[in-house]
């Protein structure tokens, strides 16, 4: 018996369907690009239950007639390409998957579409793929597309849709994204008869843009222009001071097509370069504009992903005109508005000579202390020496003599050296809030260690029985707050500062999804914060211990370590990855000067922590050296 067997159509159309259509998202996705690519000036999108009930998008496109309205659902049925040549110089929104038909046969469909010059509408019923009944009836010019039931007939992907929070969470992200490509059309989204945006057409390009990344992200947007060979480009870019910790903000647009293109992606914070601390992701809307034989839109089943023929030179093109966009808006070129901008970037590929990098500002002094450290604590001493150590205090007795306990031992060591102080009430502060640290004066300070100096300035080093251990301070001040604030839940609220004026933050839709469940945990470590309407939340009160961080970009961070982590987690672990991002904004910086006794106290609450060893995010707090291995580096042993 033959063990090759062709596959029933009904399965194939299935086949098809599950490498076009992965979420209700993706349904959304396929609608809106041909309502775009039909010349629509409005779109409206509609949902119930996340899109496991229904999807409406419905658009006033030029429509079609009655044989292609029943036409266009067959499979290799398509107006968008009629020769070889088409298929490999794609002016629209498609191709690669076949939308239409695909969609159908996981659904039950109604399709109702008119033209502008026929005096009735042609309506489709389908459940499955299979054509049920066709009719006419009223309707406006355009094309209204009803996706019911997603799933019904594949109950394993069914089973595999995200919660509902979730699922429309993805649905905004792509619709808002389209929106923004696309900023001469009118865009609206409802969400079990909710409206969540109503944008009519913007005036111009930025509008758009601040109205998708809302008013606050969007605040000094720097326009981006690029013409060189065979790549041009317009967009904006977000400052660098405002930044991510994942791609979520970035969107890439090629020939109006929205894309996840790592040439692009990778060029655009190329660009941004030493702009941008480790590990954070720019902020920017690109539009690039390629002949449409120079890129290949057919590498992905839902067009998600393209192929540059020249892909090093679009990378090196965009990368130099994001530097020299940035680079413009730093010398301050002014708009016609008064508005700060840069000059717009054109020309050859050979490499531009960059500015000089921007001298850093020099380190502020650090507020570890409950009260202000007297002003010669504060001055550095003369340094002898290549390294800024800081001289340990006269007055303190010498250690005795160092043990010979081996590596394995050493954070027992150092916890023996310097047992945990007593739980005492914090004092409030009017300095910046996380030097609100517990210090209970000189007698303590004699528990087996004592803080050498400071070196580089960015570590401690101090001196213990056991060896010589190096502090990294703010990874040490991240360990301490996010102990504090993981324990509040059992030690009740901590001093919280109320605002005299609330501050607002608007966030995306999934962002505000990924918060709201968050408030009440928020709320027990003194950040208080409400849903003020739709995407906007507001700030009434914060931590004493986090006074002076900015709190729009705390909250923001929150929510997207939030959406990061995934809605559908558990609470405690959503929760501690924004307790971490409230201790990493809260920490002491790495070149912040601390005054011997505050390095004294940071190293103090850090060995009362229960894990001292490691940041929130995993990165060592320490390095160990005991007097064996010293010895042995200095080849004394």
């Amino acid at each position: 018996m033959p063990r090759i067997r062709v596959l029933p159509e009904s399965l194939t159309n299935r086949i098809a369907a599950g490498e076009v259509v992965e979420r209700p998202a993706s349904v959304v996705k396929e609608l809106l690009e041909n309502a775009l690519d039909a010349g629509a000036s409005r779109v409206a999108v509609e949902i119930e239950r996340g899109g496991r009930s229904l999807i409406r998008v419905s658009d006033d496109g030029s429509g079609m007639e009655h044989d292609d309205a029943i036409l266009c659902l067959e499979r290799y049925a398509t107006s968008k390409i009629a020769t070889d040549e088409d298929l490999f110089s794609i002016r629209t929104l498609g191709f690669r998957g076949e939308a239409l038909p695909s969609i159908a046969s996981v659904c039950r469909m109604t399709l109702v579409t008119r033209t502008v010059d026929s005096d009735c509408a042609t309506k489709v019923r389908l459940s499955g793929g299979t054509i049920r009944d066709v009719s006419v009836e009223g309707a406006p010019p355009g094309t209204l597309v009803e996706v019911a039931d997603l799933f019904f007939n594949t109950p394993a992907r069914r089973k595999f849709l995200k919660t509902i929070a979730t699922e429309m969470a993805h649905i905004a992200d792509t619709a808002s994204a389209m929106a923004m490509g696309w900023p001469s059309v009118g865009f609206t989204l409802s969400h079990n008869g909710k409206s969540l945006f109503l944008w009519p057409p913007a005036a111009t390009p930025a509008d758009r843009v601040r109205e998708v990344l809302g008013a606050d992200l969007a605040k000094g947007l720097i326009p981006l222009s690029l013409e060189a060979p065979h790549v041009s480009a317009t967009g904006f870019l977000v400052p660098p001071d405002v930044s991510r910790s994942t791609g979520r903000g970035l969107f890439v647009f090629v020939n109006g097509r929205l894309v996840r293109d790592r040439v692009a992606t990778h060029a655009v914070s190329a660009g941004y370069g030493s702009r941008l601390m480790k590990g954070r992701r720019p902020v920017a809307a690109v539009f690039l504009s390629v002949p449409a034989d120079e890129v290949d839109v057919n590498v992905h089943p839902t067009k998600a992903e393209v192929r540059f023929a020249l892909a090093s030179l679009v990378h090196d093109a965009l990368a130099r005109a994001v530097d020299q966009a940035l680079s413009g808006a730093s010398r301050g070129s002014s708009g016609p508005d008064g508005e700060k901008i840069p000059v717009s970037w054109r020309g050859s590929l050979h490499p531009a000579a960059r500015p000089p990098e921007t001298a850093p500002p020099p380190p502020r002094s650090a507020t570890y202390s409950d009260s202000p450290a007297p002003p010669e604590s504060r001055t550095q001493a003369p340094e002898r020496s290549a390294f800024p150590l800081t001289e340990p205090e006269p007055a303190r007795p010498p250690l005795g003599p160092w043990g010979s306990h081996g590596p394995s031992s050493r954070i027992e060591e150092v916890l023996q050296a310097a047992p945990a102080p007593s739980p005492r009430p914090e004092p409030s502060s009017g300095l910046r809030g996380q030097t609100a640290l517990a210090f209970s004066g000189p007698e303590e300070a004699e528990a087996g260690f004592s803080v050498v100096g400071r070196l580089a300035p960015c570590y401690i080093l101090v001196q213990c029985r056991g060896g010589l251990l190096l502090v990294d301070q703010h990874a040490a001040h991240e360990r301490i707050l996010f102990e504090r604030f993981s324990g509040f839940g059992e030690g009740g609220r901590p001093e919280s500062q109320a605002l005299l004026l609330p501050e607002t933050v608007e966030l995306s839709h999934a962002e505000a999804e990924a918060l709201e469940p968050l408030l009440p945990g928020l709320s027990r470590t003194g950040l208080d914060v409400e849903r003020f309407s739709g995407r906007t939340f507001v700030v009434k009160s914060q931590p004493a211990m986090l006074s002076g961080c900015g709190l729009g970009e705390l909250v923001r961070g929150i929510a997207e370590e939030a959406v990061a982590v995934g809605t559908s987690g558990v609470l405690d672990r959503v929760l501690s990855a924004a307790y971490a991002h409230m201790a990493c904004r809260g920490a002491i910086k790495a070149g912040e000067r601390l005054a011997p006794l505050e390095m004294e106290r940071l190293v103090r609450d850090l060995l009362a922590c229960r894990n001292p060893g490691q940041c929130p995010h995993g990165r060592p707090v320490w390095l160990w050296w005991s007097p064996a291995d010293l010895e042995k580096a200095f080849g004394r042993k």
